[in-house]
C-alpha cells in the first residue's frame, strides 16, 4: 500500500512538472539577414512569450532586442506589428540600459520615414505599435538594447510561424538627425519553443526560459488529493 501512495504522489509530481513549463516562446529575428538592417546589427528581433495562468490565450510578454557595436548611432524610434489587432495598447515595463520607461512614449502609430512626428498620433487600425524616445536620442547601437512590453491581442488570434510579424526602427546621430533609411525588413528567421521545452537556448533569448516556474494551484491541489487518497486506503486496510 505504501508503494501505491508513493506511486500516486510521483504521478502528481510528474503532472506538476509538465504543467510548470507550458509557456510557448516565438522569436522572429530580422538582422542581419535583411538588407534594410544597419550593417552593424547582428540581431534585431521580437520575442513573444505566452503568459500562462490567465483566461486569455493571447497574452504575451514581448522583448524587442537589438545587438550591435556602433556607439555613434542611436535608436530613436521602433515599431512592431504581427498582423493581429491589439486589444489594448501594449505597456512598456522595461527600457534599454541608460534610459528609463518615462523616456519613451508609446502609441498606435508607425515610424515616419521622414523622421518627423513619430509616435505622435493614433492610427485608426490598432495593428501597429510605435515607441519613441522623448528624452535624448535613445540608446546607442553599442551592446544589447531591450524593450519589454506586456501585449494582449484582440479576440482569439494567436501567433504562429506564418504570422505577419514586422519590426521597424529609425536611427539618428548625436544631434538627433535621422541617419540612413528606416530599418523596414521583409523577411525574418523564426524559432519557437513549445510546451515542456525549458532549455533556454538561442530561440528563447530575451526571457523565454521557462525553467523554475511556480507550480499552479490546481496542480498543488491534485498532489494533495493523491496523498489524501493514499492515506485513506492505508487506514482502511489497517
Amino acid at each position: 500500500m505504501k508503494k501505491g501512495i508513493l506511486a500516486a504522489a510521483a504521478a502528481a509530481v510528474f503532472v506538476m512538472g509538465v504543467s510548470t513549463a507550458q509557456a510557448d516562446t516565438f522569436k522572429y529575428n530580422f538582422c542581419p539577414i535583411d538588407d534594410s538592417c544597419n550593417d552593424d546589427l547582428t540581431e534585431g528581433s521580437l520575442t513573444f512569450e505566452t503568459i500562462d495562468g490567465t483566461l486569455d490565450v493571447n497574452d504575451y510578454t514581448l522583448t524587442v532586442r537589438f545587438v550591435g557595436t556602433l556607439n555613434n548611432i542611436f535608436i530613436d524610434t521602433i515599431d512592431f506589428s504581427t498582423g493581429l489587432e491589439f486589444a489594448s495598447l501594449p505597456t512598456l515595463s522595461s527600457a534599454p540600459t541608460g534610459t528609463v520607461i518615462g523616456d519613451w512614449t508609446t502609441k498606435y502609430d508607425k515610424v515616419n520615414a521622414s523622421g518627423g512626428n513619430n509616435c505622435s498620433g493614433e492610427i485608426s487600425n490598432h495593428l501597429f505599435v510605435c515607441s519613441k524616445s522623448t528624452t535624448g536620442n535613445g540608446p546607442s547601437l553599442e551592446g544589447i538594447n531591450e524593450w519589454v512590453f506586456a501585449v494582449n491581442f484582440l479576440g482569439a488570434g494567436v501567433l504562429s510561424e506564418d504570422s505577419n510579424v514586422d519590426l521597424r526602427a529609425m536611427f539618428v546621430n548625436s544631434g538627433g538627425t535621422k541617419v540612413g533609411a528606416l530599418m523596414s525588413p521583409h523577411a525574418h528567421t523564426f524559432d519557437t519553443t513549445g510546451p515542456g521545452d525549458t532549455t533556454g537556448g538561442s530561440d528563447t533569448t530575451g526571457g523565454g526560459d521557462t525553467t523554475g516556474r511556480v507550480p499552479e494551484p490546481a496542480m498543488l491541489t491534485l498532489f494533495g488529493a493523491a496523498l489524501a487518497l493514499g492515506a485513506r486506503r492505508l487506514r482502511a486496510r489497517r
